[in-house]
C-alpha cells in the first residue's frame, strides 16, 4: 500500500514537471569519496530499454526494505528520451548508488498507469564494498506490460562507469547480480 501510494505521488509530481525526467544516479555523478567510504556500499548496474519513449516512462524506484520506505532522492530512468544513452546499440546508462548497508528492493513504475504485475529485485548492500548488479533490461510487451531481464554486462558496464568516474577502481568490483523476486500483483 506505501509504495503504491509513494509511486502515484512520484508519477504526479513527474506529470507535474516537478521532477526533472533525467537520473539522479549516473555514476559520474558520485563523489570519488563514495568508492573509499567504509560506512557505506556502492552499487554499479546499468538500466536499459529496446527503445525510448515520451509518454508511460519507466523509473526505477528503490525501496529499503527495513522501513519499506522509499530511498530519497534517487531515480534511475530506464527509457527516458530526455536522458543520453551510454550505448550505441539500444538506450541504457550506468548508474552508482550509494547507500548504507542493508537489503532494499528494486522496483519499476510508470508514469501514467501500473503494470498488472511489478517484478521486484532484491539488492543486499554490504559496507565497504563496491557491487556490480548487472544490466536490468526491459522491452515493452504491448502498452501496460514491460519485461525485465537481468543480464551481465560487467565489462561493458565497468569501463562506461571507470571513463565517467575513475574513482571506480578505488577497491575490487565485487559481481553479484540482481535475482528476481516475487511480482506484485494488481
Amino acid at each position: 500500500m506505501m509504495r503504491t501510494a509513494v509511486a502515484m505521488l512520484l508519477a504526479t509530481l513527474v506529470v507535474s514537471g516537478c521532477v526533472a525526467r533525467v537520473s539522479t544516479s549516473s555514476v559520474g555523478k558520485l563523489s570519488p569519496a563514495a568508492f573509499t567510504d567504509a560506512s557505506t556500499g556502492v552499487v554499479v548496474l546499468s538500466a536499459s530499454a529496446s527503445e525510448t519513449r515520451a509518454d508511460n516512462q519507466t523509473m526505477l524506484l528503490v525501496f529499503d526494505r527495513a522501513s519499506n520506505r522509499l530511498v530519497p532522492d534517487l531515480r534511475i530512468w530506464m527509457d527516458s528520451r530526455e536522458e543520453p544513452s551510454d550505448f550505441p546499440e539500444y538506450h541504457g546508462t550506468v548508474h552508482a548508488l550509494r547507500l548504507p548497508p542493508g537489503s532494499y528492493d528494486l522496483m519499476p513504475g510508470t508514469l501514467n498507469f501500473t503494470t498488472r504485475t511489478r517484478p521486484t529485485f532484491p539488492l543486499e548492500v554490504r559496507a565497504g564494498e563496491t557491487t556490480y548488479a548487472g544490466e536490468l533490461y526491459m522491452t515493452w510487451n504491448g502498452e501496460r506490460e514491460a519485461l525485465f531481464t537481468v543480464r551481465d554486462q560487467y565489462d561493458r558496464d565497468l569501463a562506461v562507469a571507470k571513463a565517467k568516474n575513475p574513482a571506480v577502481e578505488a577497491r575490487p568490483v565485487v559481481k553479484r547480480l540482481l535475482p528476481a523476486g516475487e511480482p506484485l500483483r494488481r
